[in-house]
């Protein structure tokens, strides 16, 4: 998922007020749908390079992973600015709003950011320049998929390569008596990020000659970040 840059640079302009409202939907989802056996073909397969493998009685639900694990996602923008100003003052505030869902299910992105720039013109050689910004990310992932919590191969990797039934069969050599699917990632698995960032700052700016301006500037800027993994004996087993 992808985030939203935040443009520090743009200010006011004098005049009446000016507001702008942007939004924006976009629809993603893989590109290709992989064809693979189904279930009564990968057993007839394993039957043929080794004689009655699996036994006449054994008929599993056939599961096309790759349904069940991607679907069509749906991104959401929005943004709303204000800008104005005068011969001596000029401001520009913008706040925005993004949901980015991930075409694997129960992963995506949402972000909220708020920007304010500030410009007083104290006389005709001193300004004063402030700026002050926050921002809100939440984000949920996936990760790889082999039977330890490792990230050697990947999820869509694991779609593909699974066998297209969730039965325990007798080719599974695992005394736990567990069947790792590919489904077990959206149900046994998650990691979930939460970030805060506030940013402020304020200049003033002398101009001493043309040409030639002494800067006095301070800054704020605070980060908080975590970020949570959780795993169950659905996906990770010893």
């Amino acid at each position: 998922p992808t985030g939203v840059v935040l443009i520090t640079t743009k200010q006011g302009k004098s005049g009446k007020a000016k507001i702008n409202l942007t939004t924006g939907i976009s629809f993603d989802r893989a590109s290709k749908h992989i064809n693979v056996l189904n279930a009564e073909e990968y057993i007839a397969y394993r039957n043929e390079k080794e004689e009655d493998f699996y036994k006449a009685d054994f008929h599993p639900e056939n599961r096309d992973w790759q349904r069940e694990l991607f679907h069509t996602a749906i991104t959401q923008s929005y943004r709303l600015s204000a800008n104005g100003g005068n011969d001596k003052a000029n401001y520009y505030v913008a706040g925005g709003y993004l949901d980015n869902k991930g075409i694997i299910r129960n992963t995506g992105l949402s972000q909220a950011d708020l920007r304010v720039n500030y410009q007083y013109k104290l006389n005709n050689n001193l300004a004063l320049k402030g700026t002050f910004s926050m921002m809100r990310r939440v984000n949920d992932m996936t990760t790889g998929t082999d039977g330890q919590g490792n990230q050697r191969t990947s999820l869509t990797r694991h779609a593909v390569l699974a066998k297209p039934f969730a039965n325990v069969d007798p080719e599974d050599d695992d005394d736990t008596g567990l069947q790792l699917t590919p489904t077990n990632w959206l149900t046994d698995y998650e990691d979930h990020s939460e970030e805060n960032r506030t940013m402020a700052s304020i200049a003033l700016d002398y101009k001493i000659i043309k040409g030639l301006t002494f800067p006095l500037m301070g800054s704020y800027d605070n980060r908080d970040k975590t970020r949570s993994r959780w795993y169950s004996t659905g996906v990770y087993t010893s």
